[in-house]
């Protein structure tokens, strides 16, 4: 047999009723043997003169399973009702198996085995094989699927095995009050916030701070390991391996986030969520700690059981918020919910990232926005806008649209530092997203009039380009977001003078505003240029189908400085 393994063996134990009966038990025994079970019998044994008694005892000593096949004749010869010279054979057997039963009846229930063929009937099984209160197997027809059962029991391959015991649930003791008085409404969900704030210093010290529900229950400054930078990096060793590492990992950034009061205090209150309510850890992190896994944190509670990973728990959510945005959130919108939605799946033979499932990616966001109530108006209660393409350009077309959305859902391959879009022609665009995001937010200051803020936004962002456009000077994309930078950085100085300039001539002005034209106030951010009073240029796109170094997929402007 395959792999060194004794096949098993089994003696079937029948009476030769008629031709038809002998027949199939013949069809039996050649199926067990082609399915790997070294079934005997008495057929090819009757090719030789023998010592019958000799042989069935030989055969029922030796066997590991014992086959009793149930028909009419072999009931009526093992439970006596034959005389002595009617079927010797099965007699014989049938008494030397009721010997094994008697003398061990745990041991012999498990070594016979009660058969019945297909047209056969489990009454035909005698009666010391107790078929009606015990196990018989039933073969339906000479095929697996027809004789599973006695196949799993014969070669030992289960189908049910008993799975390991999971944790004990917390089950809170019904509330003391009086069975007949009135019943409270019923309690609202309760969410609690988890909030990790966490910045990463020089020579990466950890700093966090945890506060649960407002309050701060931890404060922490710690190394942080470079293992726990690259811990994506451990998916490509295997899923054995990769397990082990990420297990490691987040063991150690669990105790470089959380002292042990604070780690068992959030774990606690995991354990014992209730039905229906929610925990909701957020990471506040700068740009050097926004990657932290925090999806992947175990936690162990005061019963030493251990939880996690954290995003798989039911009834917790994780999300991250970077502190640079803070204080510049944008004001609520008015429903439906307005959802956009873009799947960055750049052509296989152009990408070493595995492919993404764009039906299935789509599929998921569709599903989530049915499930909205509606509110009971004839306005739909969600609205899905799907990119054909998931660039750069197009997903800020979108968003600088008329349409104000509330959820923007991107699909990509990516790291902490970047994300893989793509163009019109399905290559994969790498972009960052430290310095996308702080140019975004430089924007929201332009457009807000903060151009001190904007300034702050626009210089981190350039400091991070110019980061990544030394590190890698053959990355064609990140040279051109390192132009669009300090594009940008040029753009927004020049804006600031020439605004303080039109302050000085307002306030130095003897002309009131009626008899003159109005000067304007600041440009618009890449509008119009006030310098020569024209609209900035127009680029087409170039053949590939990307602007030349587009930061505003509407227009490209001239970067002359002042």
């Amino acid at each position: 047999m395959a792999d060194g393994v004794e096949p098993v063996r089994v003696f079937v134990s029948y009476s030769h009723d008629d031709a038809v009966h002998e027949n199939r038990v013949r069809d039996f025994w050649l199926f067990l043997r082609q399915n790997g079970v070294d079934a005997r019998l008495d057929l090819p044994a009757a090719e030789q003169r023998r010592d019958w008694t000799l042989w069935m005892g030989r055969e029922l000593r030796e066997c590991r399973f014992v086959l009793v096949v149930g028909s009419p004749e072999y009931k009526r010869r093992a439970e006596g009702d034959a005389p002595p010279e009617d079927g010797r054979g099965v007699q014989w057997e049938a008494g030397l198996i009721q010997v094994q039963l008697y003398a061990d009846q745990q041991a012999g229930r498990q070594r016979v085995v009660p058969v019945v063929l297909p047209g056969g009937d489990p009454g035909d099984l005698p009666d010391w094989l107790t078929s009606a209160s015990s196990t018989y197997y039933r073969v339906s027809d000479f095929s697996v699927p027809g004789a599973e059962r006695l196949l799993r029991l014969l070669t030992g391959q289960p189908g049910e095995t008993v799975p390991p015991l999971g944790p004990v649930p917390h089950l809170p003791p019904r509330e003391p009050a009086l069975s007949g008085a009135p019943q409270s409404a019923a309690r609202a969900p309760l969410r609690t916030e988890v909030c990790i704030r966490a910045s990463v210093g020089p020579g990466g010290l950890l700093r966090s701070e945890v506060s649960l529900a407002g309050s701060s229950v931890s404060s922490r400054e710690a190394r942080l390991p470079a293992e726990v930078g690259q811990v994506w990096q451990s998916l490509q060793a295997g899923p054995v391996a990769a397990a082990g590492r990420m297990l490691s990992v987040v063991r150690v950034l669990a105790g470089a986030v959380f002292d042990e009061a604070a780690h068992r205090r959030v774990a606690d209150l995991v354990a014992r969520l209730q039905p229906g309510d929610w925990v909701d850890v957020v990471l506040a992190a700068d740009d050097a700690a926004v990657g932290l896994p925090v999806e992947l944190l175990r936690l162990t509670g005061s019963d030493g059981a251990e939880l996690g990973p954290l995003a798989l728990l039911g009834g917790v959510t994780v999300s991250r918020r970077t502190t640079a945005a803070e204080g510049s959130a944008a004001g609520p919108l008015p429903g439906p919910v307005k959802v956009l939605a873009a799947v960055a799946a750049p052509e296989e033979t152009e990408t070493a990232s595995q492919p993404l499932e764009v039906e299935a990616e789509m599929q998921a966001v569709l599903d989530a926005v049915a499930g909205l109530a509606s509110g009971g108006g004839r306005q739909p209660a969600g609205q899905v806008r799907i990119l054909e393409v998931a660039s750069l350009p197009q997903i800020t077309d979108a968003l600088r649209g008329g349409d104000d959305y509330h959820v923007l859902h991107l699909s990509a391959h990516g790291s902490p530092t970047s994300i893989e879009l793509e163009d019109e022609d399905g290559r994969p665009v790498e972009v960052s997203t430290q310095s996308v995001s702080r140019n975004r937010l430089g924007d929201v200051a332009v457009a807000a009039g903060d151009l001190a803020a904007a300034a702050e936004h626009f210089q981190t962002g350039l400091v991070i380009r110019e980061r990544l456009a030394a590190a890698d000077p053959t990355n064609a994309g990140w040279q051109c977001d390192l132009s669009i930078s300090r594009q940008r950085n040029r753009r927004l100085a020049w804006t600031d003078r020439n605004t303080a300039r039109l302050r000085e001539e307002r306030l130095t002005s003897d002309t009131s505003d009626k008899d003159r034209p109005r000067q304007g106030s600041a440009p618009s951010h890449g509008a119009v240029d006030h310098r020569i009073g024209k609209p900035m240029p127009v680029w087409s796109p170039t053949a590939t189908g990307r602007p030349p170094c587009v930061d505003d997929p509407h227009r490209i402007l001239t970067t002359a400085g002042p």
